[in-house]
């Protein structure tokens, strides 16, 4: 049985949300205790946990669906009103689901490969090989600044599951750091390692 530390663990490693609903992603994990599940969270409680309005709570509300951070329970009263009075957080998820909103998932991906491909022209064929087969899960995480020249810069973010993969990212880091993509400028690469949890 995953403990609140498990959670709140988990919710320190989800990337590519902006402040007000990471802080409200929070509000959900607070209330869950040790368990990925939320028997009661109205807008009210939101907004007053998060120091925001109602409307503003409803906002996060939605984002949260969105990215899939967080999935309602629909329910139906006797009055037959439709009403969601229960949540659960999709723990496995580290990045937002991809949208036109955040699409840091495929823009990761296509730099991800343009950095292994160029890593096996240099030479290192086996460890690029090592990281495409052992880090398949990326996420581009973009900053506000651009470069001069125009190029996007940002964070990339590796799902990384065994220490096979955390070895072979580590011994070639310097050599990543060294690789330029088109568009895109890495600040720097921020390994993510997941959460178990027995059961939900």
């Amino acid at each position: 049985m995953a403990g609140i530390n498990d959670n709140h663990n988990w919710a320190w490693s989800v990337v590519g949300l902006r402040g007000s609903v990471y802080n409200g992603l929070h509000c959900f994990v607070n209330q869950a205790g040790g368990t990925g599940v939320i028997e009661r969270m109205s807008v009210r409680l939101l907004a007053s946990r998060c120091n925001v309005t109602k409307e503003t709570a409803r906002q996060i509300q939605r984002e949260l669906y969105k990215t899939g951070f967080v999935t309602p329970e629909k329910r139906t009263t006797v009055k037959g009103k439709h009403v969601s009075n229960k949540y659960y957080l999709d723990r496995r998820r580290y990045f937002p689901k991809e949208s036109e909103d955040y699409p840091g998932a495929s823009i990761g991906l296509k730099i991800w490969k343009s950095l292994v491909s160029q890593l096996a022209a240099t030479g290192r064929r086996d460890e690029a090989y090592r990281l495409s087969s052992l880090i398949t899960q990326v996420y581009f995480d973009a900053s506000q600044r651009k470069t001069r020249d125009g190029r996007q810069k940002g964070f990339l973010h590796l799902l990384i599951e065994t220490d096979v993969a955390e070895e072979a990212y580590r011994d070639n880091l310097k050599w990543l750091l060294k690789l330029r993509v088109d568009g895109y400028q890495i600040i720097w690469f921020t390994p993510i390692h997941p959460i178990r949890f027995d059961r939900q």
